[in-house]
């Protein structure tokens, strides 16, 4: 319930203040759960995203917006669960996979934080690791804006992606896959 209502006000909020344009249609498929990844400017990402998707997604989030005891109790209210960026977070993987494997859409930024331009090395594998986990597909958008008062976002939705896995590349293919998505989301 307290999903649905700060949606509804965040839709209101983007739509009085900003032009929301959506290019691409996500059509989501009965039982299947998917990855929605995207690249990342500003902190309006995730609101942006959770409006425009009418499926709840569980956003991972940086740990650090989890310390004020306010924004945490909202933030897990919206069904975001924390990540500790400093290493391999076991935890928050083992949360997105068992999120995924119970149906629900996780939602995490590929490049790991706010970046300002393509660049391939800032493909983090963590998505794809977590998709091949929780036997999901990933959903590859791209934000573009400025962000500035009164500007147009555009958001562009890709077609769902299949993470194929080649066991004898080991992580280095879980790499590979991040950079390819990464691709996509910038370049189509």
């Amino acid at each position: 319930m307290f999903y649905t209502i700060i949606r509804a006000i965040l839709w209101v909020f983007l739509n009085i203040f900003f032009r929301v344009k959506v290019i691409g249609k996500f059509n989501p498929i009965e039982d299947e759960k998917y990855v929605i990844t995207s690249n990342h400017q500003s902190m309006l990402d995730p609101i942006i995203l959770g409006v425009i998707f009418k499926q709840k997604i569980s956003f991972m989030a940086k740990q650090e917006l989890f310390e004020n005891k306010l924004l945490s109790k909202i933030i897990y209210g919206l069904n975001a669960f924390p990540v500790n960026r400093t290493g391999n977070d076991i935890v928050a993987l083992k949360k997105a996979v068992k999120l995924l494997r119970e149906g629900k859409n996780v939602g995490i930024f590929i490049e790991g934080t706010r970046v300002d331009s393509y660049d391939p090395k800032n493909a983090k594998a963590g998505p794809i690791l977590i998709a091949n986990m929780g036997k999901a597909k990933i959903i590859p958008v791209h934000i573009e804006s400025t962000y500035k008062l009164f500007s147009k976002i555009n958001v562009y939705i890709k077609e769902p992606y299949d993470v194929v896995i080649n066991k004898a590349l080991g992580d280095d293919s879980y790499q590979e896959q991040a950079r390819k998505v990464l691709n996509i989301i910038y370049n189509g």
